[in-house]
This record gives structure tokens, sequence and C-alpha cells, in this order.
């Protein structure tokens, strides 16, 4: 994936969004280990592809988020400070929370279509989260996450990143828990950040057909 154009990624990166997600409502398919190196592309034609389930799971998700083997770089806040709930089930918008960080992980390190482990273009090193621990890595995210510049090739995506990782690192409204929602609302809130932000900088822009979002994951809950 890393191989391929900014442009070309954000296109098969929403493509595997929209798999992964019918998996999920049509096949009760949770994937249990988002991360960059599960994500590939077809060779023909740069078509995003979401491969490795080996540690997917079916019916319920009651598989316990422990057991689960995500890398701490794309690892979902909630599963990264879990000490005060260990037996927190496995949720939709946990691994799409993984997608995000998967985009933040690419935005701050690949340039000229390589992935830079040492590259000096920036203060802060994301590799730094595959040696630090889990609750680090959860502070990091959680309050250094805006002083983190993206590459040169990728400052189209600052703005609708931004707003997605406020999305996940925010806390509570009123210091209550958010409610419950279904994979399609889930969703569109993506989508409409994309959408607004896409007034100023089209190249934001969701780059397939949305449409089954509100079609065939109207009433699936998460």
């Amino acid at each position: 994936m890393t191989t391929l154009k900014p442009t070309d990624f954000w296109r098969a990166f929403w493509q595997i969004i929209q798999s992964h997600a019918l998996l999920w409502h049509h096949q009760g398919v949770a994937h249990g280990d988002i991360s960059l190196k599960h994500m590939l592309c077809e060779a023909s034609n740069g078509t995003g592809i979401l491969t490795d389930f080996d540690l997917s799971t079916t019916s319920n998700h009651t598989r316990n988020h422990r057991d689960m083997l995500i890398m701490p770089p794309f690892k979902p806040m909630q599963l990264l400070n879990w000490h005060d709930e260990p037996n927190i089930p496995q949720r939709y918008d946990h691994e799409l929370e993984s997608f995000t960080w998967v985009l933040v992980w690419v935005s701050r390190r690949v340039v000229n279509v390589e992935e830079c482990k040492y590259a000096n273009i920036q203060p802060w090193r994301p590799n730094d989260w595959l040696n630090s621990s889990e609750f680090s890595v959860y502070l990091s995210k959680k309050f250094s996450s805006h002083s983190i510049f993206t590459t040169p090739d990728h400052h189209w995506l600052e703005s609708p990143l931004q707003k997605w990782i406020d999305f996940w690192t925010g806390p509570p409204k009123n210091g209550t828990p958010p409610p419950a929602i279904t994979i399609s609302e889930y969703l569109q809130i993506f989508i409409d950040i994309c959408t607004e932000c896409a007034k100023e900088n089209p190249i934001v822009t969701v780059p397939i057909d949305v449409s089954w979002v509100k079609g065939a994951l109207k009433d699936t809950l998460t």
C-alpha cells in the first residue's frame, strides 16, 4: 500500500474500509488485527485488500481484547488504557479507529512512496510507538497527536485526519459515555468530515461510492 501514490492510497484505503464494514455486517466477521501490514493492493488495478484473518472471530465477538495482537501504533485508545475495564468486548468502532491510526502512521512516515523509518523531516518519529508501553502510546496519542505533522506528500490529509483524531481522543461530552451508534453512523461521521474538508481541498473527497453506507448498513449495531 505504501508504494501507491497518496491519492491512489486514499482510494485503496476507503475500499478496504468498505469491505471490512460489509464483512462485519453480512458475515459477522471481526478482523481482530487492523494494521498497515494487513492492508495490501491488487497489483493490476490498485484495489485495496484486507488480508490475514488468522485472528478473526465471528458471531458476537466475545474474545477478550487482551488476546488480540494489534500493534500499539494502530491500537484503539480504549484498548491501550484498559486496566480499569479488563473485559472490554470487541466492537466495530475499535477496528474503525485502528484504520484512523493506520492513516496517521502513513501520513507521518511515507515520503515519495517509501516508508521512511528514520526520516529527519520532522522531530517526532512514529516508530517510537513500536518501542513504548501501551500506556505511553495512549498518552502520546491523546496529548501529542496535534503536534505530529504530516509528510510533504500528505499535507492534504491534515485537516480531515486531525478531526478524525479529535473524534477518538476527545473527552466524552458531560463526562458521560457516548451513546451506542450503528456502523453506518460511525462511517457517516467520517464521510461528513471529508465532505466538509473537501470544500477547501477537493482531493480529500471520499474517492468511492458510499451509497451503501446508508443502505446495507443502515440498522446494524456495533
